[in-house]
């Protein structure tokens, strides 16, 4: 996998415009990004990133602070090289925005958690029988309408080994950071 490593200060003082992507659009508008195609999430902090890239998910691009950029690319590399067959279409290189952390932090106003931060595809999720079909451990949470509530219940359920989880109801969306 090759990364195009690129300022993200467009002409010195400005953000490059693709950071829009991750400061100025909010998670609503990120999901019908490419409608009617599947859109956009961000994932935060290198451990989810790794998930997600495990899972499956394709990176659209990735933010990273400039002291740990070729170390995560690096790491993120090798498990692309297992998991791109399941993607949708062939990637030769990812975009990957570096700066240093005060002027992300700065101009954003956000911390970037470990560093890194990355713009993910969503993929079409499986029938519920291909989740459960296998699993002898299941949690189904209803109405879950509070990300950080979602974000709780996964780790909790992790913990307690659970092979499959199912959101019913109005739960919201586990894939909002």
């Amino acid at each position: 996998m090759n990364y195009d490593f690129i300022n993200i200060l467009n002409n010195g003082n400005d953000l490059a415009p693709e950071m829009e992507l991750y400061f100025s659009i909010n998670e609503r508008q990120l999901l019908h990004y490419y409608e009617p195609e599947l859109g956009l999430f961000v994932v935060e902090s290198p451990m989810v990133i790794e998930r997600a890239l495990n899972a499956g998910y394709r990176p659209v691009s990735y933010v990273m602070i400039d002291t740990v950029a070729e170390e995560m690319c690096e790491k993120f590399s090798k498990i692309m090289d297992d998991t791109k067959d399941e993607w949708d279409e062939k990637v030769d290189s990812i975009p990957v925005y570096v700066g240093d952390y005060e002027t992300i932090a700065g101009m954003t106003g956000v911390n970037i958690t470990r560093g890194v931060l990355a713009l993910m595809k969503r993929r079409e999720l499986p029938a519920l029988s291909d989740v459960i079909e296998n699993c002898s451990r299941i949690a189904v949470f209803d109405d879950v309408e509070n990300p950080t509530n979602i974000g709780a219940m996964f780790r909790s359920a992790a913990a307690l080994g659970i092979e499959a989880i199912v959101l019913a109801g109005q739960s919201c969306d586990p894939l909002y950071r």
